[in-house]
């Protein structure tokens, strides 16, 4: 699986929206834990869909998906 940190949404890095993991959001309430590609969904459709988590309270949510946008993917270089 691929380990994904940040997702830019947008044809303009300048200009587009920035969801990170770890970033608090819906009111600081909430903290992004995983940014996916949803690969029951590309394999099905050809779509690339990107499903953003977040959690509070050890319980965790679907937030967004971005389905065929452009968009910047930032990998998590974990290295061992």
């Amino acid at each position: 699986m691929e380990l994904i940190r940040k997702i830019s949404i947008g044809p303009n890095p300048k200009d587009c929206m920035a969801y990170s993991v770890g970033q608090p959001v819906i009111d600081g309430s909430y903290k992004i834990t995983d940014i996916v590609l949803n690969d029951r969904v590309l394999h099905k459709t050809s779509v690339h869909r990107y499903d953003i988590w977040v959690e509070k309270n050890n319980e965790r949510f679907l937030w967004k998906s971005v389905e065929n946008s452009t968009c910047i993917i930032e990998n998590d270089l974990k290295f061992e």
